[in-house]
Parts: structure tokens; sequence; C-alpha cells
């Protein structure tokens, strides 16, 4: 049982940043490559490094969830709780 907070596709990458518990999770193509656990979200980024391409999940601590690829915004989706 998860939450997605923000998902997209770009150059063939199925890209899934999510909150399962108290852990949130940045997948790429089905593969978990980072995560962070807290009980209390604040600010935070997630990355990964694949195929020479920077992916990265962030919560900006506020409102809104994004996802880059070579620092390029994806997707930038408004939470709400």
């Amino acid at each position: 049982k998860s939450r997605v907070l923000a998902e997209g596709q770009v150059l063939g990458y199925t890209i899934i940043y999510r909150r399962v518990k108290r852990t949130n999770e940045l997948i790429v193509n089905g593969i978990v490559y980072d995560q962070i656990e807290a009980l209390v979200e604040t600010a935070h980024t997630l990355t990964a490094e694949v195929d020479g391409h920077k992916i990265t999940a962030e919560y900006d601590g506020k409102l809104h969830s994004i996802i880059k690829v070579d620092n390029e915004v994806i997707t930038k989706k408004l939470r709400l709780f």
C-alpha cells in the first residue's frame, strides 16, 4: 500500500516518487534507487544516476513534489494532505 507523490515518463524511463508508510522512495523502471525514512516530512531530495542521467525527486518542504531529469523539471505536483 503506497501513495504516489509524483510520477512521469521521459527518455524511456518510468519514474515514480512514492511514500510507503514512513518511507519515501525514488523508483526508476521498477527499481528503488534511493529512499528516506521520516515520521514528519521535511524538505529533501532523492537521487539516482541511470545510464548517465541524473534523476531527482524532491519535496520542497511546503507544497510541491518535483521530479527532474538532468536538472529539467519533468513533473511538479501539488501535494494536498
